[in-house]
């Protein structure tokens, strides 16, 4: 009878052990899902910029005929 006091408490808390590993494994894909999403866009290079060439300079180049439109 004594004997099987310590096997008992061996076996749960190894029963306790498997559980938390199973909540662990459950929760973890979450966890690191949450964190990816957070971390992944700081970590991709910012995106390349295009030219910005402001309407009002095109529309003097056209009116004082820099550009022409046989250019195009």
């Amino acid at each position: 009878m004594l004997a099987t006091i310590p096997f008992s408490g061996v076996f749960a808390s190894f029963v306790l052990f498997l559980l938390a590993l199973a909540m662990v494994a459950l929760i973890t894909p979450t966890l690191w899902s949450s964190i990816g999403n957070f971390i992944e866009p700081l970590l991709e290079p910012p995106a390349r910029a295009h030219r910005y060439i402001p309407r009002h300079t095109l529309q003097e180049a056209f009116s004082n005929g820099v550009l022409h439109s046989r250019a195009f």
